[in-house]
């Protein structure tokens, strides 16, 4: 039956999940880079509210889940990843990335509309990067597409 609403959840690769990792990292330094260099918080346009929601929902998903010694979750955002280097500083026997903080994983799963809504919000983000640098926008290249 085929997936018509795109609620099935598929296995990620390790590199959509870096991705989405780098798309939130590179967001957060967007509004810094904004606000310091406008002097107004960077407003997201409203045509954009959904593919935010399901970005999110994704990021969320993609958190780390293990057990703390206190009995709370870790729910660190972060990788073990450098991405100076571009490579993952610890992961499983499958090559799936850690948690950077207590060497857990999240639940690595996305639903095919979460996977388009993170590639407009890294193409959104590149090109107010590159308005604000006062360069021309460079249209990211997907691979499969």
């Amino acid at each position: 039956m085929a997936n018509r609403h795109g609620k099935r959840l598929m296995r990620s690769t390790a590199d959509d999940v870096v991705l989405c990792n780098s798309v939130t990292i590179r967001f957060l330094k967007l509004c810094e880079t904004y606000t310091q260099t406008r002097g107004v918080r960077l407003i997201v346009p409203p045509s954009m509210d959904r593919d935010f929601l399901h970005w999110r929902e994704m990021a969320v998903r993609h958190r780390c889940k293990k057990l703390k010694p206190n009995g709370k979750r870790c729910e660190s955002g972060s990788l073990a990843y450098d991405p100076v280097q571009n490579k993952l500083l610890a992961h499983d026997k499958n090559h799936m990335p850690l948690c950077g903080e207590c060497g857990g994983q999240g639940d690595y799963r996305h639903r095919e509309v979460e996977m388009r809504s993170l590639r407009a919000i890294a193409q959104w983000t590149m090109d107010v990067k590159t308005g604000l640098q006062g360069k021309l926008a460079k249209i990211i290249e997907w691979e499969g597409d």
